[in-house]
């Protein structure tokens, strides 16, 4: 026998024993397919009474957008930094999703609308110091609480989940106001110290174009101290405002049933193939050992 016969005869046993092993898979399968079913069935039972037992959870959303008015620096702006003036607070979105997730803004949140009482029992809270207190509330916000930045809308989404709707939705609102305040308020600080450094140089400069330059831009300053007391704010406008939802984002039932149904029936037909060949080599080893 040569070797090309060799190999299709060891090829032909390799195809028949694959056969076998395929054959034998099914016929173990259709021995113990009640117990799998069994098996089954009460996995997913348990998983969907356990999903009716979970607090449900909703979620709120808002979308922000960059404001186009301040998007791109004025000409009053360029002037204002080449007299050595600090220019008003750019409208750049990274500012806006940096104060979003910054601590420092939850924490007024927080405070300012006493939401340790919103999100924890007190005894929840029990032998905790206030520091600690917040601290907890402040994990729990940035648990909850998502900013996606959207390159191809150039739009920021906020979202807040939370087992109340309307909550979840005012906390959102309060977390955009206090953007609001803060922005506003760094805004009508930085108009008015740039408004009285330029004040100050007016009686300095003899040339009457840098003079009514300088008076342009105190105008500037004071518009932009104006808009800030009237809480105008030129870093975003709310293109989508929080709203309560209508229906929970998780537990979600048929989820949680269909990948307990798939990874229950594949533990199923594993365990009961592992012990089909346990049992087979117990018994090829007692008969071994009778021989």
């Amino acid at each position: 026998m040569n070797g090309e016969e060799k190999m299709a005869k060891n090829q032909g046993y390799q195809t028949c024993e694959d056969e076998i092993d395929i054959l034998e898979f099914f016929y173990i399968i259709k021995r113990f397919w009640k117990k799998i079913a069994l098996f089954v069935f009460i996995v997913v039972s348990f998983t969907i009474g356990i999903s009716f037992l979970l607090t449900p959870i909703y979620e709120a959303k808002a979308i922000l957008a960059p404001s186009s008015s301040r998007s791109n620096p004025s000409l009053m702006n360029v002037f204002a930094t080449q007299l050595g003036i600090t220019p008003p607070p750019a409208s750049e979105i990274t500012e806006v999703i940096a104060l979003l997730k910054s601590k420092v803004l939850q924490e007024k949140v927080i405070k300012k609308y006493n939401l340790l009482n919103v999100f924890f029992k007190p005894e929840d809270l029990k032998d905790k110091s206030e520091d600690e207190k917040i601290w907890e509330c402040l994990r729990f916000f940035e648990k909850n609480l998502k900013v996606n930045y959207k390159t191809k809308e150039n739009v920021v989404e906020v979202s807040f989940q939370f087992k109340d709707p309307n909550m979840s939705a005012k906390v959102l609102s309060y977390l955009i106001n206090e953007l609001k305040e803060h922005i506003s308020e760094n805004m009508k600080k930085v108009a008015q110290t740039n408004r009285a450094y330029l004040e100050s140089q007016i009686n300095k400069s003899f040339d009457p174009f840098v003079r009514a330059k300088i008076y342009n831009l105190i105008a500037n300053q004071i518009e932009q101290a104006m808009l800030a007391e009237a809480k105008e704010n030129h870093s975003f406008k709310i293109i989508d405002p929080p709203k309560a939802p209508d229906k929970k984002i998780k537990p979600k039932r048929a989820t949680m049933a269909l990948l307990s149904f798939f990874s229950s029936l594949l533990i199923g037909v594993f365990f009961v193939i592992v012990k089909d060949r346990l049992t087979k080599i117990k018994k090829e080893s007692g008969g071994d050992l009778n021989e």
